[in-house]
């Protein structure tokens, strides 16, 4: 009975150690991967900050404040994200796909457990503040930055705003490009300018009307201004 008890046991040991040891390596072997795709299609614009930065306002509210979408290089990591000082966002296309919800989730699962690098959660985190309606989206598809493969655009509006659902994190991929973007939200002359833009000069039509009535007004002042100095000519 002994014999057999401890036979048993030796057993459940070594059961137990080729378990830790498979996970060790399939652990490992998802650290390498994650790693080497990391690698491979971020070419980071800058270091991740210690805070998780600013939120920033969505795709149609920066487009109503003169922010013009621009589809990046198709060649760059879809990562590799720039604001200018002109206003112009330019972000990396993106195809949406059934599966993809589930590999943003993985890969972020992957940085929290592995390293803490948040390169995947950030741009979950930047695309959820981007993107809060359908609206926001046909504006992006449009630009050709996020093609659907969902079937609408509400679909890829939800699977953004969910990407993030219960992830806590402190650390910002995007930092400065959130406050960069933010300041420039902030100026109210670019919401005059976006204004004016939209509304007067959005076809040549408009723009004729404009000029048309800038020039009669200046020619009414002119006519004013040389009958008043005629008035007071002749009375003198």
């Amino acid at each position: 009975m002994d014999v057999a008890v401890c036979t048993i046991g030796v057993i459940l040991w070594l059961l137990e150690m080729l378990i830790v040891l498979v996970v060790t390596k399939l652990t490992s072997l998802v650290s390498q991967l994650y790693h080497k795709f990391i690698n491979q299609s971020s070419a980071s614009p800058s270091p991740i900050r210690e805070h998780l930065g600013d939120f920033i306002p969505t795709v149609t509210e920066l487009s109503r404040a003169g922010v013009r979408f621009k589809m990046g290089s198709g060649s760059a990591s879809f990562l590799h994200m720039k604001f200018s000082d002109d206003g112009v966002f330019e972000i990396p296309p993106i195809s949406i796909t059934d599966g993809i919800h589930r590999w943003f989730r993985n890969i972020i699962a992957c940085e929290h457990l592995f390293n803490g690098r948040t390169y995947m959660g950030s741009y979950a985190s930047l695309m959820d503040f981007l993107i809060n309606s359908a609206e926001d989206v046909e504006l992006l598809r449009k630009r050709g930055i996020i093609t659907n493969y969902l079937g609408c655009d509400e679909d890829v509006s939800n699977m953004f705003n969910r990407l993030c659902f219960e992830v806590c994190s402190e650390r910002s991929y995007y930092f400065h490009l959130n406050e960069n973007v933010n300041k420039y939200y902030r100026k109210r002359r670019n919401f005059w300018k976006a204004t004016l833009k939209g509304e007067y000069f959005h076809n040549p039509w408009s723009i004729i009307s404009f000029l048309a009535a800038v020039l009669l007004i200046i020619l009414t002042f002119t006519s004013t201004v040389f009958a008043t100095l005629s008035y007071f000519i002749h009375k003198s």
